[in-house]
């Protein structure tokens, strides 16, 4: 279980890169996706946490 969400935080700091870079070239219209992304990883770090 903790290998997959180490999977999934990894999957999701690849997709925060990308709106990152995509909203620094301008082509990012949802800039709240960025703001979600980064909830979501923060909720996968505390449910990795509370496994140990």
């Amino acid at each position: 279980m903790s290998k997959e969400i180490r999977n999934e935080i990894l999957e999701s700091k690849k997709k925060l890169l990308s709106l990152r870079i995509k909203k620094s070239s301008g082509d990012l219209k949802d800039t709240s996706a960025i703001k979600k992304l980064k909830k979501e990883i923060a909720r996968l770090f505390t449910k990795m946490n509370k496994q140990d």
